[in-house]
């Protein structure tokens, strides 16, 4: 959440960069306009789909769609109401997105890094969109301002159909370039030399840093023999508040014995239940897991 409120606080610039004059000052309030709509669309959107609570992942990331759909016409007269509907619009489409589209995409085995089609694809699509129809509207668009000679054909000539013809064909170049580049990618990594480690070296720090000799990664096969070995917890009275604490339940007796033990700690505590309680606090020999494996 600290990354999301510093996108937050300074998307205005991202969007107020190559404005210039009285554009920058429009560039910069409609893109504060527009991601407060979509904050407020995104916890709301967010409260419905997950019947009456957020998921942190819409807070993180689709609150910030209003500065990416806004983007594209930021510094043009588009009114804070126009600016506001944009906004909304895009923090909709994005919530709605990471709450089913990511798992559509999962099925037909694309792989979205960190939900960029939510955030970034899906709203700067409608942000093209949104200057497309604008074009057609010269008093809002203004779009000659950012015209010159230099331009394609003469830019300062243009009509609006035909600056409006101009932006949906940078919309689709976009677009192809993305997916011609996302598929090449996906092609890429998929080579061999690019072949990712298997699941049990994942927590295996020794690939890549030097460690203690009496190291052992947490999901190494090691590891592994290790929980095999030692006894199963079994639950007593409710789930323990310390990850760390093993529970063993001893029925040898009538007096069922409870012995408790946390790991980290140097001390074990011993529980009598039965007529007597007792609790007693005897310090516990610390060692390594492979002085452990040898000495069973």
């Amino acid at each position: 959440m600290i990354g999301t409120l510093f996108l937050f606080c300074f998307w205005p610039s991202f969007n107020a960069g190559t404005a210039y004059g009285d554009g920058r000052l429009r560039a910069v309030t409609n893109t504060y306009i527009s991601i407060c709509a979509s904050v407020v669309l995104t916890f709301t959107v967010s409260a419905l789909v997950g019947k009456g609570k957020e998921e942190i992942i819409h807070i993180q990331n689709a609150t910030l769609a209003g500065g990416v759909a806004v983007g594209a016409i930021a510094d043009k007269n588009i009114g804070l109401f126009g600016a506001m509907i944009i906004g909304s619009v895009a923090g909709v489409i994005s919530t709605l997105g990471y709450k089913y589209l990511l798992e559509i995409l999962k099925r037909i085995r694309i792989h979205d890094t960190c939900g960029v089609n939510n955030l970034h694809g899906m709203p700067g699509l409608l942000s093209g969109i949104a200057s497309i129809i604008l074009c057609s509207m010269p008093v809002k668009s203004l779009y000659q301002e950012n015209l010159t000679d230099k331009c394609l054909h003469g830019g300062v000539n243009r009509t609006p159909g035909i600056q409006a013809g101009y932006q949906c064909a940078g919309l689709i170049l976009t677009i192809v370039i993305a997916v011609v580049g996302g598929l090449l990618t996906g092609i890429f990594l998929r080579l061999p030399i690019f072949s990712t480690p298997d699941n049990d070296s994942y927590f295996d720090d020794s690939l890549n840093w030097h460690v203690p000799t009496d190291f052992v990664s947490e999901d190494s096969a090691l590891a592994t023999l290790m929980k095999s070995l030692r006894p199963n917890p079994l639950l007593f009275g409710g789930e323990s508040n310390n990850p760390n604490t093993i529970e063993i339940v001893h029925e040898a007796s009538p007096k069922s014995s409870i012995h408790s033990q946390t790991r980290s700690p140097k001390y074990s505590i011993h529980s009598q239940i039965g007529s007597h309680h007792k609790r007693s606090i005897q310090p516990v020999e610390q060692t390594s897991p492979a002085l452990y494996i040898e000495r069973l």
